[in-house]
């Protein structure tokens, strides 16, 4: 993945912690989630600026979200 407005800035990644209540439980279900982010976006945000996040996926991102699929559906 790369920054549509900063291709060439570093991206990082942090775990989003979800946490949803459902009907047939008293305890809420947790979900976490990698998401990645530009940081020069974020510097910009962190200044005052709207927040822009737009990530584009690379060839080589898109071929290796085609594997992990095609590995997935053989399981």
């Amino acid at each position: 993945m790369k920054c549509k407005h900063h291709p060439t800035a570093r991206l990082d990644e942090v775990t989003i912690k979800t946490q949803q209540i459902v009907s047939w439980s008293d305890e809420p279900i947790h979900t976490f989630q990698d998401v990645q982010f530009c940081t020069q976006c974020w510097t910009e945000h962190e200044n005052g600026k709207p927040m822009k996040h737009e990530l584009i996926m690379t060839e080589e991102d898109y071929l290796e979200q085609q594997i992990d699929n095609y590995n997935q559906r053989r399981i």
